[in-house]
């Protein structure tokens, strides 16, 4: 099972790395073996909390399996989608990391999801203890700041562009989805999915 998990982390950290081709980073280098000491293999079943609203946020989670919403609130009542993570993104709420205050975004499980859960406590020791994990780490940052970036223009997109868009970089959870899971996603009504659907095709 750890030899699973492992296969599992160096897959995610290969398409972060495929990202940056000029990265540097020597994975056969890297002392994967160790991580399980670290890291902690975690799942949920689809529909739970990763992270409640207004609790500071404390570990990164890196996705190996399945799906991950977060969403804002923007009443108490009344949350909108902020993000979509998906299979290789790294689940951390920034802003609450940051400033060590809570925030109102809060994780789901959107499909049963399998993660690798790394507390800060843990990640300075990791750091600390094998200097050479730092590389990676910065490639890390670098790609969740880009993925950060990237859903946030295609929110901002017309619906057109915005469902092209979630086709091309989101392939897999598009894949895996199905129609009205897929409109709850993009904050589109059914018609309106199956119109733009059609459009395409």
């Amino acid at each position: 099972m750890e030899k699973e998990f492992l296969e599992e982390i160096k897959k995610c950290c290969t398409i972060i790395s495929n990202h940056f081709p000029y990265n540097g980073v020597k994975f056969n280098k890297l002392p994967w073996n160790d991580l399980k000491n670290y890291l902690f293999d975690k799942s949920y079943p689809a529909g739970e909390e990763l992270k409640p609203s207004l609790v500071r946020e404390i570990k990164s989670r890196m996705i190996l399996e399945g799906l991950v919403v977060a969403y804002e609130m923007s009443s108490e009542l009344d949350w909108k989608m902020y993000r979509v993570y998906e299979e290789g993104d790294i689940v951390v709420d920034l802003d609450s990391l940051r400033s060590g205050n809570p925030s109102v975004i809060r994780f789901q499980a959107y499909t049963k999801v399998r993660l690798a859960e790394l507390t800060n406590h843990n990640e300075n020791l990791l750091l600390k203890q094998y200097p050479k994990m730092n590389q990676l780490s910065i490639l890390i940052n670098q790609y969740m700041y880009s993925r950060e970036a990237a859903f946030a223009k295609l929110l901002s997109m017309s619906n057109f562009e915005k469902y092209n868009a979630f086709l091309s970089n989101y392939r897999k959870t598009a894949n895996s989805l199905k129609v009205q899971e897929m409109a709850e996603l993009l904050n589109f009504s059914i018609s309106t999915f199956k119109r733009l659907r059609k459009r395409k095709d």
